[in-house]
């Protein structure tokens, strides 16, 4: 039988020291990635805004956030104003409508037709009253020719019809004139309208140059924004990278690697943001209604001034020969209808591929 010899006391042991735990690395806080993607958004609309602001001074049109008084004098209110009733003195008209001069031109223009157009309606009045005198006097010279005969003494019947006669050719002769005055004045009520017609199309060439010049002005503020914080975020994502390099990844605190990640991922995104909505062909195209808006208005006002036009010849495209009202409205219509369109596009397929903005070159 084997016999265990085990001490009473159990001899003391060595205690063996703790082992160094690692230091914990900080968690980023959700309050630093809501910082950052804020702050981002913030620039992005605080650069928009002085891009925008630096910018309107290419326009030359005013734009619709203007209050109502600067609306009423800068710009020109149709069809209220072109038919409502002028003031009684031009101080009085130039106090309440402040519109460009070729503009008043034309409002004079058609004011001088309306006054035309009145005369011509006193006219036609005159020569209702002329043709009734004219049958009245030949009703009386038949009277006279037919009683010719039982008068007593020859002359004093050839007096009579003499008269008669007299009478009847100053008639006619009125009548003649009320009627060549009348072969003149048939279309000036019409001219009338033909000059309201272009003041309307005037301030719809200003609309649609007011709309495509914020249009263009918002794309071109979108593409510069979006380049300008990209760069930025770009910038201090590479800044941090360098750090996160010169320390390596495992020694690096959370909070930079954090930081790194998201800045990147705003720098791509500010980066793609106008490929996607194509801000700069969007801008391009824009500008380019803008401007047609502009020479539109320009020939507008020519045409109310020489009341010429290039083009009328076919056979002499560049000569300037007389033109038309009627004519000039229809093509300016053509032209509005060619302008009248909103060009704003996206490209959804403007993605950003990751694996190849990511992948590092072999040696």
């Amino acid at each position: 039988m084997q016999q265990l010899n085990l001490p009473l006391f159990p001899a003391p042991q060595t205690e063996s020291a703790p082992r160094p735990q690692p230091p914990l690395s900080k968690r980023p806080s959700w309050w630093l990635g809501m910082g950052i993607v804020l702050g981002s958004l913030a620039g992005y609309w605080v650069t928009y805004q002085v891009t925008q602001k630096s910018t309107e001074q290419w326009f030359a049109v005013p734009f619709e956030a203007q209050t109502l008084e600067q609306q009423r004098q800068n710009g020109f209110a149709l069809p209220q104003a072109a038919y409502a009733e002028q003031p009684e003195s031009p101080a009085q008209q130039r106090s309440t409508l402040d519109i460009d001069t070729i503009e008043e031109a034309i409002l004079d223009k058609k004011d001088y037709f309306d006054t035309q157009s009145a005369e011509y309606r006193e006219r036609l009045l005159a020569l209702e009253t002329n043709q009734a005198e004219i049958l009245q006097v030949s009703k009386t010279l038949d009277e006279k020719l037919t009683t010719l005969a039982a008068q007593s003494t020859v002359e004093d019947a050839a007096l009579d019809l003499a008269d008669v006669v007299q009478q009847l050719s100053i008639q006619v002769a009125r009548n003649a004139e009320l009627r060549a005055a009348n072969e003149t004045a048939l279309s000036l009520r019409k001219r009338s309208y033909e000059q309201i017609r272009l003041l309307e199309q005037v301030e719809a060439s200003k609309r649609g140059a007011a709309k495509h010049a914020q249009l263009a002005l918002h794309f071109h503020s979108q593409s510069k924004a979006s380049v300008i914080v990209s760069l930025v975020l770009g910038i201090a994502a590479g800044s941090l990278g360098v750090l996160i390099s010169r320390e390596g990844w495992d020694k690096s605190d959370n909070r930079v690697i954090y930081s790194f990640a998201l800045l990147s991922t705003m720098a791509l995104f500010f980066n793609q943001l106008p490929r996607v909505l194509q801000s700069e062909i969007n801008f391009q195209n824009n500008r380019d209604i803008y401007l047609g808006y502009l020479t539109l208005r320009n020939n507008i006002h020519t045409f109310a001034a020489t009341e010429k036009g290039v083009g009328v010849n076919p056979e002499h495209p560049d000569q300037f020969d007389d033109l038309q009202t009627n004519r000039f409205i229809h093509s300016v219509d053509a032209k509005l209808v060619e302008l009248n369109q909103l060009r704003i596009g996206i490209d959804a397929n403007q993605r950003v591929d990751i694996s190849n903005v990511l992948s590092i070159p072999s040696r």
